[in-house]
């Protein structure tokens, strides 16, 4: 891919002639299917995160990973028999959903809109991150009550609706 580097590779199966091999090495198939999976970062990026962080950090290793390829290993092995499912982070920044079929990860989209994104929703109704991640609690339990909170509600769905357009 033009201007990315490439953060990490998985190969999880490989397929010769329809039946699975743990090591194609040395041999002959006419058909021959494989399950990989990669994960890409604008070119430069892993390096401005590494020089950031060394500054505070020196003499640290660095590595990177997709965070969708943990998720998808963590949820294969604590639900071994889900042969088919989805899972959404929308803990940070994006919201990444990922499509598993037959126990391999078939897709992955990242969507630049996240928990962030709402709680920088409510800054304008003057609210701090701690505050709007309260509220934003209180919501989800539907507990909160009165004229301030209605309006934290109609900043919620504002946002919502923007997520919902960027699917």
């Amino acid at each position: 891919m033009k201007g990315m580097v490439q953060i990490e590779e998985k190969l999880f199966r490989t397929t010769l002639e329809g039946y699975e091999t743990p090591s194609p090495f040395g041999k002959r198939a006419r058909h021959a299917e494989f399950a990989l999976f990669q994960s890409f970062a604008p070119a430069g990026l892993p390096e401005q995160i590494e020089e950031t962080i060394s500054h505070h950090l020196p003499g640290r290793v660095f590595s990177f990973h997709a965070f969708s390829l943990l998720a998808f290993a963590g949820l294969r092995e604590l639900v071994p028999s889900a042969r088919t499912f989805f899972f959404v982070d929308v803990s940070g920044e994006q919201t990444e959903l990922g499509v598993v079929k037959n126990r391999e990860i078939t897709e992955v989209v990242s969507i630049p809109f996240g928990r962030n994104s709402l709680l920088r929703a409510l800054c304008p109704l003057g609210y701090s991150a701690s505050t709007g991640a309260s509220m934003l609690g209180l919501h989800r339990e539907t507990r909160g009550t009165g004229a301030r909170f209605e309006r934290v509600v109609q900043k919620l769905r504002e946002a919502s609706a923007e997520w919902g357009r960027r699917l």
